[in-house]
């Protein structure tokens, strides 16, 4: 060998290994790996489904145990692997995950995420970067995740239940209106006791007498002063005629007031109390029979403002007769 091909064997310098070199392989042979493991769970899953299915009642546990060395659980695990993870079929190379994100997961992860809805896995598994998870940060995470997803059905319960009870209230309320909208009409205010009425009827006679009397009183006052301006003009137009129109005047504004007068005191002389009484009941009974008139006009349905202004006839027709015979209701 020449000592230029010696030299040049020397050259080649043999390529250089860094920590970031091996961790890179580290990590992507662990990756592959766990793909494998996972694919031979879910082939294995798929087999022994069809294996439970051919053999006879009752020979499954026996048959795990002799022929391949499973125990149920581990049977059954692999069995849910490909019930949960598996395409519908497998492709030219083996086993194919449904999910594309999960097929970088270990067994044992795949597992774990059973406990999360078949809906929302992928979306955990991508939201939470699971594939970078340890296997027990894995456990932690799903295990907070079924803490939340137990605390959200149980508010769901409880929201569901108050539905429930509220349409159920819903309900007998509405057939508590039918019932009451089936009978007759009936007034449903609460009727005064007599005591209550009498009190407010003596009330109003009261004030409505203190008023005729002060308007009697202040009328006396006032003819009063007019008699006397009248009596001093009248004796001061002896002297001066010119003050005669002016005591005139106040002659006429005396007697004006005399009238007056005497008119309030004949309407205070006949105001006794059962006429007053029957004032304030009669006012009364206007401002009822207005607010009547307002409710039935604001009612809408047809067939309810019908009964109501049947119940208003018969309750005048009533009281009418009783005023013409000269009853009291």
């Amino acid at each position: 060998m020449s000592e230029e091909i010696i030299e040049a064997q020397e050259s080649v310098a043999e390529p250089v290994r860094t920590i970031e070199v091996i961790t890179a392989e580290i990590v992507t042979i662990k990756r592959q790996a766990q793909q494998i493991a996972l694919y031979i769970a879910i082939e294995l899953g798929r087999r022994l489904v069809e294996a439970k299915e051919l053999l006879p009642y009752g020979e499954w546990g026996t048959w795990l145990e002799k022929s391949v060395d499973f125990s149920q659980v581990t049977a059954t695990r692999y069995m849910k692997l490909f019930e949960e993870y598996a395409a519908p079929q497998g492709s030219i190379f083996g086993a194919e995950t449904e999910f594309s994100t999960l097929k970088n997961l270990s067994v044992s992860k795949a597992l774990a995420l059973l406990a999360v809805p078949e809906e929302e896995r992928e979306t955990f598994v991508v939201e939470n970067h699971v594939d970078e998870l340890s296997t027990r940060e894995t456990d932690a995470l799903i295990e907070d995740y079924k803490a939340r997803l137990a605390a959200y059905e149980a508010a769901k319960a409880a929201a569901e239940d108050k539905l429930e009870a509220a349409i159920l209230e819903r309900d007998s309320l509405a057939q508590q209106v039918k019932t009451l909208e089936s009978r007759p009409v009936e007034v449903a205010v609460r009727e005064p006791a007599p005591e209550e009425i009498k009190e407010k009827v003596d009330a109003a006679v009261k004030a409505a007498m203190a008023d005729e009397k002060a308007k009697a009183k202040d009328l006396r006052a006032k003819l009063k002063a007019a008699e006397e301006r009248a009596d001093t003009l009248a004796r001061e137009a002896e002297d001066s005629k010119s003050k005669a129109t002016e005591a005139a005047e106040a002659l006429a504004e005396r007697d004006r007031l005399r009238e007056q007068l005497q008119a309030a005191e004949k309407k205070l002389a006949m105001s006794d109390a059962n006429v007053a009484r029957f004032g304030v009941l009669y006012q009364q009974s206007q401002d009822v029979m207005n607010k009547l008139m307002e409710a039935m006009g604001a009612v809408e349905d047809v067939d309810t403002a019908a009964k109501l202004r049947r119940a208003a006839v018969a309750m005048l027709r009533k009281f009418l007769e009783a005023v013409r015979d000269g009853k009291e209701q």
